[in-house]
């Protein structure tokens, strides 16, 4: 496998690991069982994408599959980290954070996003009641 076709994307276990890059009309992402209680295994083409595409699996998880912008309200998130994985953990926690607050992101645009920073323009529609 070239290095041009490697990419670097969580596995099954939550861990790093390089992949052949995703082909069209793959799935972003999948639930399994797992001993916690639910586990994701989650794909994208970039960095970009699999960070979209774990916050879409998280919030699809807990029953929440808001159309794609239709947002209220615009906000803008910045996260630091220790490597991706944290930076993975501290994303998620911001989604369930909002989450709990009442709102779900609906629209995502990433400024940044490397291995201790992410940047983001979220787009937030209110929960139903």
């Amino acid at each position: 496998m070239s290095s041009s076709n490697r990419r670097k994307v969580i596995d099954a276990s939550g861990r790093f690991c390089y992949t052949h890059a995703m082909p069209d009309g793959f799935v972003p992402y999948e639930e399994f069982d797992h001993t916690a209680d639910l586990g994701l295994l989650v794909r994208g083409r970039s960095w970009e994408e699999l960070f979209a595409n774990a916050s879409r699996g998280m919030l699809s998880s807990m029953g929440c599959c808001p159309p794609e912008g239709s947002g209220v309200r615009k906000s803008r998130v910045r996260i630091e980290g220790l490597d991706l994985a944290h930076l993975m953990v501290r994303w998620l926690s911001e989604v369930l954070y909002l989450f709990r607050e009442g709102w779900v992101i609906t629209g995502l645009e990433f400024e940044q996003l490397d291995e201790n920073v992410l940047t983001a323009k979220v787009r937030l529609a209110p929960l139903p009641q």
